[in-house]
């Protein structure tokens, strides 16, 4: 199955004769049996840590004498491992800290078993290291002197940068410093991992945490930007490591079996990834693409039933549909990886003829020692963009394919519904959100009060059952939810955090799809209501723009038509 070696033992010989090709009925059903549903593995993102200790999971601290002690090395942990701030003027002179101290802090913070031991000691790093507010206000004054009296501007801009340097808090230099070991960048998508984890569960709250999230996404930002990216695309004849990361990371659609894998990178489908240069091969963020002659408005279309042939017919492609994107490190939460899989997947399959070209294929592999750009530059100067095969210049693998969009899940819409038919159960009398005849054929169907009856409809997947009861409530939820998408905000942008992120990219509000995810977590999550947006390619930057700057989104007349219903029939 893998490229470069076998799989492995834990897999058995069933997966191995499924990767060669062998049809499943051919094998036995131990053989099957052996796969297992879960496919399950250890995680590929190693960092080079001590291994920490099993205990039962949950956040906990010591207490007494032990929490004492553990304080006490932390503390000393910190003033020894975190580098001092160097005076202005010998920025550019002090040697860098013993890579030993660094090292400290790495092998630290890994023998941390507990979630609240590794958010204490987050907490003292974020409270003890951070800026000097001293020196912030002594230059902050030097800077207000300096603009009220006339100098040249040389002695301003030094005085800014003199201000600029003291606003940097002394832990960006420990994580500076890390990122230069082995594994360092590793590392700190993991700290940054737990330091969201910390947050959530409220193990560490405060400016100061908050600001130390900040300060280290922005350096992953800078580490992982998209030039730092290698796009690549999973096939079945991808290794077996590749394929079961891709599986475990897929949280949208799960992935039930191998044969529901191979299937998801077969014919019709793609699956590409970003991995990093610090990680190579190892996938970040995962976006899958169903090929199909129109746009998808139903995704058991494209998870559960059979391409129409085991060969591609490429006149019939018309449409890229994007169905589902991962990230597969939390550390990496906020950073913009996303977006840039989706534009570089759109370039991919406007000119590919293949898959991605990887290194090696442009003369280059990684066993050879690294390269400089005087190596490269022979065989850079040849190759137009060598992300892409030269000969796809030529030609599109694709010639009708014009239509690129999403078939997105409503992560949120249910609980938006609950809780507004909860606040009107509190003012009887109050019906706002159904028309008379919808409250009427509700009623009829169930025998109670139809908001009543509604909540405990959508507190279960029950009512897909009945098909009356999925006629009666197809406008009153596609009107609703065509509102929350639109019309719901948080700071002028739209709530639902799906629907935020394709506009930022440019996309538009383009089809609302009833009963488009009839999966048990389709059902109670957005009552089987899933969205296309649609990426114009012509308009996204502009769309993109005023969304961003204005905070407006660009939508259908399905949508509009479905909001200007909501306003005339439905009131919050």
């Amino acid at each position: 199955m893998a490229r470069g070696g076998s799989l492995k033992p834990e897999t058995g010989s069933a997966a191995t004769a499924l990767a060669a090709g062998a049809p499943p009925e051919q094998l036995s059903p131990g053989a099957m049996r052996g796969l297992g549903p879960s496919l399950k593995a250890q995680r590929l993102f190693p960092l080079r840590l001590p291994p920490r200790p099993l205990r039962p999971p949950g956040p906990r601290l010591a207490s007494g004498r032990a929490a004492g002690a553990l304080e006490r090395a932390m503390d000393e942990l910190l003033r020894r491992a975190v580098p001092p701030t160097p005076a202005y003027e010998l920025r550019e002179k002090t040697p860098a800290p013993a890579e030993g101290q660094c090292a400290d802090f790495v092998s630290f913070y890994g023998g941390l078993a507990e979630t609240a031991e590794r958010a204490e000691l987050l907490s003292r790093l974020a409270q003890g290291f951070g800026v000097d507010h001293g020196q912030v206000a002594e230059q902050s004054a030097g800077v207000l002197q300096l603009r009220q009296q006339p100098r040249e501007a040389a002695v301003l801009l030094q005085a800014e940068d003199r201000l600029r340097y003291a606003l940097v808090p002394r832990y960006r230099g420990l994580f500076h410093h890390i990122s230069k070991l082995d594994g360092g960048v590793r590392f700190l998508v993991r700290l940054r991992a737990d330091l969201l984890e910390a947050q959530a569960l409220k193990l560490v709250e405060g400016p100061h945490v908050r600001e130390m999230n900040g300060v280290l996404k922005g350096m992953l930002s800078e580490w992982f930007s998209s030039g730092f990216l290698t796009l690549e695309r999973v096939t079945w004849h991808s290794p077996c490591e590749v394929l079961q990361k891709i599986s475990e990371a897929e949280a949208v659609h799960p992935v039930k079996s191998w044969m529901d894998m191979k299937q998801r990178v077969g014919p019709y489908r793609r699956c590409y990834f970003f991995s990093h240069c610090s990680t190579p091969g190892e996938p970040l963020v995962v976006l899958h693409v169903a090929l199909t002659s129109d746009v998808s408005s139903n995704i058991q279309a494209i998870v559960k039933e059979c391409p129409p042939s085991e060969s591609e017919e490429k006149n019939r492609i018309a449409a890229a549909v994007f169905y589902s994107i991962n990230l597969t490190q939390p550390g990496l939460q906020g950073v913009e990886l996303g977006t840039f899989l989706i534009k570089r997947v759109v370039k991919e399959l406007q000119v590919s003829d293949g898959a991605p070209c990887r290194p090696s294929q442009l003369g280059w592999g990684a066993s050879q020692e690294p390269w400089t750009t005087q190596d490269l530059e022979p065989v850079l100067r040849t190759v137009p963009n060598p992300t892409v095969p030269v000969a796809s210049r030529s030609s599109r693998e694709f010639p009708h394919l014009g239509a690129f969009s999403s078939l997105s899940p409503i992560p949120g819409f249910t609980k938006w519904l609950l809780g507004l038919l909860s606040a009107q159960a509190k003012e009887p009398g109050r019906s706002e959100l159904l028309t008379e005849p919808e409250c009427r054929d509700i009623s009829e169907l169930t025998g109670g009060s139809a908001h009543e009856s509604l909540r405990g409809l959508l507190g279960s997947s029950d009512w897909v059952k009945s098909e009356k009861l999925v006629r009666v409530l197809e406008a009153p939820l596609m009107r609703l939810c065509a509102w929350y998408l639109y019309g719901e905000k948080h700071r002028g942008y739209a709530l639902n955090p799906v629907a935020n992120f394709h506009l930022q990219n440019g996309a538009v509000m383009w089809r609302l799809n009833w009963m488009a995810d009839a999966s048990l977590k389709g059902i109670t999550g957005s009552c089987g209501l899933m969205v296309n947006y649609r990426y114009f390619l012509e308009e996204t930057a502009t769309n993109s723009t005023a969304y961003l700057g204005s905070k407006s989104i660009k939508a259908s007349e399905q949508v509009l038509s479905l909001v200007a219903q909501f306003q005339k029939n439905s009131k919050l």
